[in-house]
């Protein structure tokens, strides 16, 4: 019998973790399916409509993995059995042998108790529904350091969004709680068309469950969008100088408006690159991932963030120092697209001038297919970022044109002062060199 509850409860602990439902929902669904004499705990949750027909199948697909290495079990149909008649159980708990954190200290009385109390099917309405309620989980988009972004749908206001949300492993850490309400507000404050807009925010008390929701969009990213543009080039033998060639520089075009604007709220990327920045379906462009970003001379305004990030229940950190900036000599950014002075640690000098580079860097990328450094290692390429001068993008393409590649060499020099003092500088050199090309024609 025991193994016949465990296998149920392995598919509600997946579908907990999963966050198709949460806690209470998970602990009702127990309770009513312990009273029963058959049917399985999927079937409550899909009956009380909680568990889609999509989402009991990916928890069916994740059991069946678990259930591979070794344990007896029907893992090939996993059609879940009934629990155990409530008269043979007693008051036994429940123990789960497998390796999640979950705290489900409840026997089969408690749970019989909870469903009384209960009152039968508590599904909220959907004005009442929390973010939490509402949101469900359809597919893992991508993974990073500590957070991970979902495509979800809102089921009130019938829509696809994106969810972020920081990673289990990583929520126990107080820093890391913080830095992403810090990331979370730093793009909901930033209301531009280049930047996704944030619609919820929501952390649990103790920091267990922190995510927020934005727009989804649908797209490619513009580094993919550069490569199928240089493979095209290659294969077909065509020119540089091409009408895609134009419309890459005018995705540049948006991605240095946008971090202008950026600039002008005081707000600095610090990880600009092509991975970061999504070309829509329908002509958007949009710059991701500002959970690096840092404000340059707003001290009051990191601290008003700090004792906010305390109020929403992001447990902060015991100095504000280990928040709202980033530690001396700590290397921020992605090494073949960051700054020198990234690469050597000095934080302290990082301003505009710092997304400049990283500006370049993308439009070195544009011009050539690649970064401006490649490595054997992580720190191989850090090292020529501080110290080696970038091969010149006529090296990689031979029709790259002069006065382009003179304008991303310069945005590349190692000296802070030595490039462009701002992005509309930049932006400006590339927009003047389309202008004179446009008149010669």
């Amino acid at each position: 019998m025991a193994a016949t509850n465990d296998l149920n409860l392995r598919f509600g602990a997946l579908a907990l973790q999963c966050d198709f439902i949460d806690a209470q929902q998970f602990a009702r669904a127990c309770a009513s399916w312990a009273t029963r004499a058959q049917g399985s705990l999927a079937s409550v949750l899909a009956e009380r409509g909680w568990l889609t027909a999509a989402q009991r199948a990916h928890i069916e697909k994740l059991l069946e993995a678990s259930l591979a290495d070794g344990q007896q079990a029907d893992a090939a149909t996993l059609t879940l059995p009934g629990p155990a008649p409530v008269e043979a159980r007693g008051s036994e708990e429940l123990e789960l042998d497998f390796d999640l954190e979950l705290d489900l200290d409840l026997s089969f009385e408690d749970l019989t108790t909870l469903d009384e109390a209960g009152g039968g099917d508590d599904r909220p309405s959907e004005a009442s529904m929390t973010v939490c309620e509402r949101i469900k989980l359809t597919q893992l988009h991508s993974s990073g350091g500590i957070g991970e972004v979902w495509r979800a749908f809102d089921e009130v206001l019938c829509r696809e969004v994106a969810l972020k949300r920081l990673r289990h492993d990583q929520a126990s850490h107080p820093d890391h709680c913080a830095y992403f309400l810090r990331e979370a507000q730093i793009t909901g404050q930033l209301e531009h068309p280049g930047i996704v807009p944030l619609y919820d925010y929501s952390c649990d008390q103790d920091g267990s469950r922190c995510f927020y929701t934005m727009r989804f969009v649908q797209g490619r990213t513009l580094s993919e969008v550069i490569s199928a543009f240089h493979r095209r080039r290659v294969e077909l033998g065509e020119p540089t100088l091409s009408g895609p060639f134009f419309q890459l520089l005018e995705h540049f075009g948006s991605v240095c408006n946008t971090i202008a604007f950026a600039h002008s709220k005081g707000v600095v990327h610090r990880d600009l690159k092509g991975d970061n920045v999504i070309v829509g379906d329908f002509g958007e462009v949009v710059v991701l991932d500002w959970g690096l970003a840092k404000r340059v001379g707003h001290a009051d305004d990191l601290a008003r963030g700090d004792r906010v990030a305390a109020s929403c229940g992001a447990r902060a950190p015991a100095s504000l120092g280990a928040v709202t900036a980033t530690m001396p000599g700590e290397r921020l950014g992605t090494p073949a697209y960051m700054a020198p002075e990234q690469a050597l640690g000095l934080n302290d000098l990082i301003d505009q001038r710092t997304d400049v580079y990283g500006l370049a860097a993308i439009l070195y990328e544009i011009l050539t297919s690649r970064p401006p450094f490649r490595g054997d290692d992580v720190l191989s390429v850090m090292d020529a970022v501080a110290h080696e001068p970038p091969s010149r993008p006529s090296k990689w393409v031979a029709d790259v044109p002069l006065a382009l590649e003179r304008i991303c060499m310069r945005g590349l020099e190692k000296s802070m002062d030595a490039r462009q003092q701002s992005v509309l500088e930049l932006a400006a050199q590339v927009r003047n060199w389309l202008s004179e090309l446009a008149g010669r024609q």
